[in-house]
């Protein structure tokens, strides 16, 4: 390859990292997927780190994340004991589904976040009427917030009919 078709290969590996990072992904995921998606044939564990500019220990821990996430394929048969891979070419499928996976961990944290702060005010006994209107309100601006994240778990069945769009 010419310098100049280096460099752009480079280009796209970098700004893929940055892409990743932005969707709340490890950098090093993205620069890993986009080395593999951009290459024509499998890629051994070792030349991904080094096109990736990265650790071969760093490079097997994120490429663990993206088999996980169905990104990348382990492939066998190359004629030696290396690992090679190859990227999912689905990357609508991908980013859909680490998009419900961002949005259910928020919606988990959130839940667990109002259980807690519900459990500390209902387990404060108020002392005089000014502290029972207080808490009185807090509580109803708990339930209230229950009621929202109720509704964003309903949203999640919308993910189905995206999903059925791409």
């Amino acid at each position: 390859m010419s310098k100049n078709i280096d460099n752009i290969h480079d280009a796209l590996i970098m700004n893929a990292g940055s892409i990743a990072a932005k969707m709340r992904l490890n950098k090093s995921m993205g620069q890993l997927y986009a080395a593999l998606y951009f290459s024509d044939e499998p890629v051994a564990l070792e030349d991904l780190a080094k096109k990736c500019r990265m650790s071969k220990g760093n490079a097997s821990i994120n490429m663990r994340h993206l088999e996980r996430w169905n990104a990348v394929i382990k492939t066998f048969g190359h004629g030696d004991r290396k690992n090679y891979y190859e990227a999912n070419k689905d990357i609508m499928n991908f980013i859909v589904e680490r998009g419900k996976s961002i949005f259910f961990d928020i919606l988990a944290r959130g839940e667990a976040v109002i259980k807690q702060t519900s459990d500390v005010v209902n387990s404060f006994a108020p002392e005089n009427e000014e502290d029972k209107k207080k808490l009185e309100g807090y509580t109803t601006k708990l339930n209230d917030l229950k009621d929202k994240f109720d509704k964003l778990k309903s949203l999640a069945n919308g993910f189905s009919m995206i999903e059925k769009l791409l």
